[in-house]
C-alpha cells in the first residue's frame, strides 16, 4: 500500500484489503493510544506482568520506573514487547481493557477489517489487519509530532538495571533510516506467521516549491521488505507523481446562499491542498462542490461545506470551505424571525420574491382604495336621491295680533 500522508490518496496498492498478521507494526496503535489517551510525562512503575512477556524485550524489571514517553520509545525504536504491556497497564489499567480500547479506536479511524488481541503483535489467530487499515492507523499517529520524532530516531538510551548495566542503548530496527536519507519512519515487524513486515515513510522536497512531501508505504509478509518499501516509495511514488497546489488557503472558491441573510457568503478554502498528481491527471482534474444549508447570521470562519477534487471517477482529496466574512441577518429575518426560513437563500429568488410581495401590496392598496371610493360614491348618490324626493316642510303662518 502506498499513500500520500496529507491527503490519504492511494498511489499504489496490491491486495491492500487482504487480512494479514501485522506482527510488531501493531505497536503503532499502542503508541497512538499512549499519546492520545495517556500522559507521556506520567511516571510508570513496572508491575509483575511486563517482564513475563516473551521475545523482543527492553529487559524491564518489576519495580523499575519510567516515564510513559520512554516506554513508547522502547516500543517503537527497540520493538520491546514488555514495554507494550507496561503501556497498556499504565493507560487502561490492564491489557484486556487496553485491547478493547485498541479495537474501538480502529473502528473510529475506519480500520474496519482490523482486530487486535494484544498490544505488541505476538501471534494470535484473532490478531489481524490489512495494509489499508494499517495505513489509516499510522496516518492518524503521524498527526502527533512526538510520534514522528520517535519513529525517526536511530538510537536512544535509558537508564539500565543490575542485569544489563547502567544504560539501555536501543537501536532502531528500521534499516531504511540508515540507508536512505529521505526515510523518516516508521515500524518493522516479524513473526513466523506474519513474515517480514514494514511500514515505512519518506519525505522529499518538491523541486518547484521546496515544500515537504511525505509518502507512506506498507509492506506485509514480504521476502525483502527493505527493497520492496524503497521501490514502492521511490519509484511508484516520488518518481511518478508531483504535488500540485489545487487550493490555496483563503482563496474564494464559490458563493454560497444564506437563508435569512442580508447577502450571500463568500466560501473560501480553509487551508492549502497539495495533491500528488501524474502529469496527465492535472490537466483533467475536476472539482465538485458540497455546500451545507447555511442560516443567518454567519460568523467569519464558519463551515459552509467542502470542495472535492476528482479525476474521472476517483476522488483525490477535499478541502473544507469556510465563510470569508460575517453575514448578518436580513431586515426581514431580524423583524420577523419566523419568516426568515420562508425567504429564499438565493439572492435572485429572494429579490424576485420581494418584487412580487411589493406588487401584491400595491395591488391590494389600489383595490382597497377603489372599493372605498366606490362605497363613497354609492353613499353620496343615495343621499342625493333622498334629498330630491323628500317633501318640503311648510312653515306655519304667524298670527298677527290685533
Amino acid at each position: 500500500m502506498l499513500v500520500d500522508v496529507e491527503t490519504g490518496r492511494v498511489l499504489a496498492q496490491h491486495n491492500a484489503h487482504q487480512k494479514m498478521f501485522p506482527a510488531s507494526t501493531t505497536k503503532t496503535m499502542t503508541a497512538l493510544l499512549a499519546i492520545e489517551k495517556g500522559d507521556l510525562n506520567k511516571i510508570v512503575r513496572i508491575g509483575p506482568n511486563p517482564p513475563k512477556t516473551g521475545e523482543s524485550s527492553a529487559n524491564l524489571l518489576e519495580g523499575e520506573t519510567f516515564t510513559l514517553a520512554d516506554l513508547v520509545r522502547a516500543a517503537l525504536i527497540h520493538s520491546a514487547n514488555d514495554a507494550c504491556v507496561a503501556i497498556a497497564e499504565a493507560v487502561a489499567g490492564d491489557v484486556p481493557s487496553f485491547v478493547k480500547m485498541m479495537n474501538e479506536t480502529a473502528r473510529e479511524i475506519g480500520a474496519k477489517q482490523t482486530h487486535f488481541a494484544n498490544p505488541h503483535g505476538l501471534h494470535d489467530p484473532n490478531h489481524y489487519t490489512t495494509a489499508y487499515d494499517l495505513s489509516l492507523i499510522v496516518r492518524r499517529a503521524m498527526t502527533h509530532s512526538f510520534f514522528n520524532r520517535v519513529v525517526a530516531t536511530r538510537e536512544y538510551s535509558m537508564h539500565g538495571n543490575y542485569k544489563i548495566g547502567p544504560r539501555r542503548v536501543m537501536y532502531n530496527r528500521n534499516r531504511l533510516l540508515f540507508r536512505w536519507p529521505s526515510c523518516d519512519g516508521v515500524k518493522t515487524g516479524y513473526t513466523r506467521q506474519a513474515g517480514r513486515c514494514l511500514v515505512a515513510s519518506a519525505t522529499m522536497r518538491d523541486p518547484q516549491t521546496g515544500s515537504p512531501w511525505r509518502l507512506l508505504g506498507v509492506v506485509l509478509k514480504s521476502p525483502n521488505t527493505w527493497s520492496d518499501a524503497y521501490n514502492l516509495l521511490k519509484f511508484h511514488g516520488f518518481n511518478q507523481y508531483r504535488p500540485a497546489l489545487v487550493a490555496r488557503a483563503g482563496e474564494r472558491v464559490t458563493q454560497a446562499a444564506v437563508t435569512g441573510g442580508a447577502r450571500p457568503v463568500a466560501a473560501v478554502a480553509e487551508h492549502d491542498l497539495d495533491l500528488p498528481l501524474r502529469p496527465y491527471e492535472k490537466a483533467h482534474l475536476s472539482r465538485r462542490l458540497q455546500l451545507e444549508p447555511v442560516l443567518a447570521p454567519v460568523i467569519k470562519g464558519q463551515s459552509v461545506g467542502r470542495v472535492e477534487y476528482w479525476f474521472k471517477d476517483h476522488k483525490l482529496g477535499e478541502v473544507p470551505l469556510v465563510a470569508r466574512a460575517a453575514v448578518p441577518a436580513s431586515l426581514v429575518a431580524q423583524k420577523l424571525p419566523g419568516m426568515a426560513a420562508l425567504v429564499p437563500a438565493d439572492p435572485l429568488r429572494r429579490y424576485g420574491l420581494y418584487a412580487l410581495a411589493a406588487a401584491f401590496l400595491v395591488t391590494l392598496i389600489v383595490a382597497v382604495l377603489t372599493f372605498l371610493k366606490a362605497l363613497y360614491n354609492a353613499r353620496t348618490k343615495r343621499a342625493r336621491r333622498l334629498v330630491a324626493y323628500r317633501p318640503e316642510k311648510i312653515a306655519p303662518s304667524k298670527k298677527v295680533g290685533r
